[in-house]
Parts: C-alpha cells; structure tokens; sequence
C-alpha cells in the first residue's frame, strides 16, 4: 500500500492530558503537519491517534486513518508469521526436543510481547481462531492429558471431540499457534520416550505399562507449565493503555467463545488400567523432565484422566 502525504492538525490550544502522566508526554510529541507515521515514530501510539481523534484534540484525513488500521494489521499478521516461524522448529525438522521446547519458550514470550505491544482496544479487536491437533486420529493420545495445562499456559479454550482424537484450542491467533504447537511436541516426545524405555527394559510390555509411563510423563510436564505459568503472573503485564494484558485476553476470548454458542459435553472421568511398576512410572516422569520446559518441580502420577 502506497503510503499517503497527511498531515496532523491540533485542534487544542493546550496540552489537555493530566500532567505527570505518560499520555501528557506523548500529546507533547504531536507537531502541527506531522505525519502520523512520524509521530509513532517519536514514541507516540496508535491509540493515542484515534483517542485524541475522536475526542476533538486534533484532526487526522481519513487516508492518514486507514494507513493507520492498515499498519495495525500488518503489524499484526507478522507478528503471528514470527511466532509461527520459530515454531515451525519441530522435532521432525531436524531439531531436539531441547530445541524446539526451547523454541516454545521463545514463542511465548514473544506472544507476551505482542500482547504488551498493543491496546486493550487492539487486543478486543482481534478475532480468536480455532488451532486443530490431531484431525484424523480416531482415537485419543496420552498428550490430551496436557492439553488442559497448554491452554491455560496460552490463555486458550480447549476441547475434545468425543469419538476421535482430535484436540482443539481456541483463543487469540498468537496463543493458539503456541498451544497447538506445544501439544504436537509433548506427543512426539512422550512417543519416543516410551519407544526408547520399551527397548531398554526387560519388564512387560503391554497396555497398563505404556498408561503408567505416559501418566507420569504428563504429570510431570503438567507440573512444570504450571510452575511455567505462575513465573509468567508474578508480573502482571500490561497492555499500551495501562490495562492488565491477561485479565483483556481472557475477556476477549471468554466474550468471543460464547459469541460461538457451542454446546460441549461435561467432561468425565475415566479410569485407566495401569501396571503396578514403579520403575515405568520413575522413567516416565525422568522423560518429562527431559522435555526443555524451564525450572524443573516436583509432580506425582495420577491414576484418573478427564476427557470430553
């Protein structure tokens, strides 16, 4: 898009934010014939642009506008293209389980980032998306028992379609790369662990063995992406307009959620047979632990999985 030549009128004859305050030393910064890309350029925002705008501070031509949404909307769609590169580092790419955690942990902050970057009337724009994992499996994978840890970790809804394996997150587009990427190399990971236990042990194989060992995994990466998630909160980020960044995202996408008005079973409880070996369930929390999730913390098997 072909940048357009408009000009920043001021229509006070004084600055009429509260002095002492960030949003008096940003007014300070408009010059009458500025473009608005110069005055974000001087550390100015563009909230403070349609802000001052529609309360009569000053006068910006409707081209200088669009460019303005124009820009927002790039700037958002690289954001997720960043996020959604990095993430493209999988396992099956050529990278380590190390690295693509690793890559997980950069994702997130930079969907922190984007998040802190913008405005809670930018953030309440944005329309939430749906990410899919496992779309053509018939049946469930161990990994579903971590989903619900994910999208906390990512601000996301999750569920499960009953009868298959698939698991969906639904949340801001940033967040639902991350969550439906972390999924998809917790189940990688938990597969190879197993493979890797299973030829190196001599006890039984079996279903109840293969339960304990994924179980134990689970929790254990469970416990660390809630360990994860509290370091997160102990800062509550905010957004350009001073708000709580986590307390918009979970109004946006609880508002945008039951805009959707789908109808989800209540999730049950299913019991799972598992095998009375402490060697699987001690290997299977030592491979959680294995995955780069951060500080480790401590975390028990449990013996009962919900589903949907």
């Amino acid at each position: 898009m072909k940048r357009p030549v408009a000009r920043i009128r001021i229509l006070v004859s004084s600055n009429p934010k509260k002095p002492g305050t960030k949003a008096h030393y940003r007014f300070s910064l408009y010059k009458d014939g500025m473009t608005p890309s110069e005055f974000l350029a001087a550390g100015g925002l563009r909230e403070d642009l349609r802000y001052d705008e529609a309360h009569g501070f000053i006068a910006i031509p409707a081209e200088a506008s669009t460019f303005a949404a124009a820009t927002q909307t790039s700037n958002r769609s690289a954001a997720v293209n960043r996020i959604r590169n990095l993430l493209n580092k999988t396992v099956e790419n050529g990278c380590t389980e190390q690295e693509a955690m690793a890559a997980a942990e950069m994702a997130g902050k930079l969907m922190d980032k984007y998040g802190v970057d913008m405005s809670e009337t930018e953030i309440r724009e944005e329309k939430c998306t749906t990410g899919i994992h496992g779309a053509h499996r018939a049946r469930p994978h161990p990994s579903q028992w971590c989903a619900n840890q994910i999208a906390k970790f990512c601000n996301c809804v999750v569920w499960h379609r009953r009868g298959t394996g698939q698991i969906n997150f639904f949340g801001l587009p940033a967040d639902v790369e991350v969550a439906t990427y972390l999924l998809r190399v917790i189940e990688g990971a938990m597969d190879r662990s197993y493979l890797a236990y299973r030829n190196a042990t001599h006890e039984r194989t079996g279903m109840r063995l293969r339960n304990t060992f994924m179980a134990a995994f689970a929790d254990r990466v469970n416990a660390r992406l809630g360990d994860m998630l509290k370091a997160r909160h102990t800062e509550d980020l905010m957004t350009t307009s001073g708000t709580s960044l986590m307390v918009v995202k979970n109004a946006v996408v609880k508002e945008q959620w039951d805009a959707q008005d789908l109808k989800l079973g209540k999730a049950k409880t299913v019991r799972i047979a598992m095998a009375r070996s402490d060697a699987a369930r001690a290997a299977g929390q030592a491979a959680g632990n294995k995955v780069h999730l951060g500080t480790a913390v401590t975390g028990g098997a449990s013996q009962s999985r919900i589903t949907q």
